[in-house]
C-alpha cells in the first residue's frame, strides 16, 4: 500500500499541460455559457459601464459598434442601452445564441452574428469602433495575424479599437489539475501572459496606429482620486512610480485622447489596454 502511495504521488506530481486546439476552445467555451454559476464572473459584466467610459474618454460618440468577441453579451447589451448602433461577433455559437436571447429586439440593436473562423461573415469597414474585450489571451498563435486584420478590416477609416487583455499575467496563478486525465490548464483558457510591446506591434502589423497602451485599474474609470499622504507605503510609492513612467512614455510616444486628461489620472492596474487607430 505504501508503494501505491508514493507511485501514485509521483505520478500526480508530473501532472502534463493541457495543449489547447480549435475544437477544444470551442467547446469550452460552449460549456462555460451554459454553466448559470459562471456568467457573474464574465469580465465584461463586471467592467463593461468602465469600457463605454473610457471609450467616450478616446472620442466614442455615435456611429455603428461592434462587440468583436463578445462572450455572453454582457458588454453588447450595455451598449445597446446607452443608445448605440450595436452589432455582436461571437465565435462559440452557444453563446451567439444565448446572446440573441439575452438583449430584447432594439431599433440599435443588429444581432450577434455566429461565427467558426476569420474572416468573419461581416461587411468591410462596417464599424467606426470596435471593442475586443478579453480575448488575445485566448488566442492560438496562428490565429493572432488573422485576428488584427479581420478587426482592421471592418473598421471604417479613422475608426477605433478598444483592446484589453490581461497585463504580464503570471499563468500558473490560475493553473488548476484536472482529476480526471491529471493535465495542467489555465481556468480560463489563458494562453498567454501580455507586455504592451508585444500587442502594439502586432496592431501595428495589421496597419493601425496606436493611440493608448497602458495597463490601467478599470474600476477607477472616471473616479481615481490619488492616495492621500497618511498612505505612503513602500508599495504605494512603487505603485506611483512605476504609473508615472507609464504615463510619461504615454504622453512621449502615442497621440493623446480627446480628453487625455481624464487617462492620466488612471492608476496602473491589471488590464491592459489598447486604443488603436485605423488610419486608412
Amino acid at each position: 500500500m505504501q508503494r501505491l502511495r508514493e507511485v501514485t504521488a509521483a505520478h500526480v506530481g508530473r501532472p502534463r499541460r493541457f495543449v489547447w486546439a480549435p475544437t477544444s476552445i470551442g467547446r469550452f467555451w460552449d460549456l462555460v455559457a451554459n454553466e448559470p454559476g459562471l456568467q457573474k464572473l464574465y469580465f465584461s459584466q463586471q467592467h463593461a459601464v468602465h469600457l463605454i467610459q473610457l471609450a467616450r474618454y478616446a472620442g466614442l460618440a455615435n456611429g455603428p459598434v461592434l462587440d468583436y468577441g463578445c462572450g455572453p453579451g454582457y458588454l453588447a447589451k450595455a451598449l445597446v442601452e446607452s443608445g448605440y448602433e450595436t452589432t455582436a461577433l461571437e465565435f462559440s455559437k452557444s453563446s451567439a445564441e444565448r446572446v440573441n436571447k439575452l438583449i430584447p429586439a432594439a431599433a440599435n440593436w443588429h444581432g450577434c452574428v455566429s461565427s467558426q473562423a476569420v474572416p468573419a461573415p461581416l461587411p468591410d469597414a462596417a464599424f467606426s469602433w470596435i471593442f475586443s474585450v478579453e480575448n488575445y489571451e485566448h488566442l492560438l498563435d496562428e490565429w493572432i495575424e488573422g485576428y488584427f486584420r479581420d478587426i482592421f478590416r471592418v473598421l471604417r477609416p479613422n475608426g477605433c479599437l478598444l483592446l484589453t487583455t490581461p497585463y504580464m499575467e503570471n499563468l500558473d496563478n490560475d493553473l488548476i489539475i484536472c482529476p480526471a486525465c491529471e493535465k495542467r490548464f489555465h481556468r480560463w483558457g489563458h494562453l498567454r501572459s501580455v507586455a504592451p510591446g508585444e500587442l502594439m506591434t502586432h496592431a501595428r502589423d495589421a496597419g493601425f496606429e496606436i493611440s493608448f497602451c497602458r495597463p490601467i485599474n478599470l474600476r477607477a474609470v472616471g473616479r481615481y482620486i490619488r492616495p492621500s499622504i497618511m498612505d505612503l507605503s513602500i508599495r504605494t510609492v512603487g505603485h506611483w512610480l512605476k504609473d508615472s513612467y507609464h504615463r510619461l512614455m504615454e504622453r512621449k510616444h502615442t497621440p493623446q485622447f480627446p480628453h487625455q486628461h481624464h487617462v492620466r489620472t488612471l492608476p496602473i492596474g491589471q488590464q491592459l489596454v489598447l486604443v488603436a487607430k485605423k488610419r486608412r
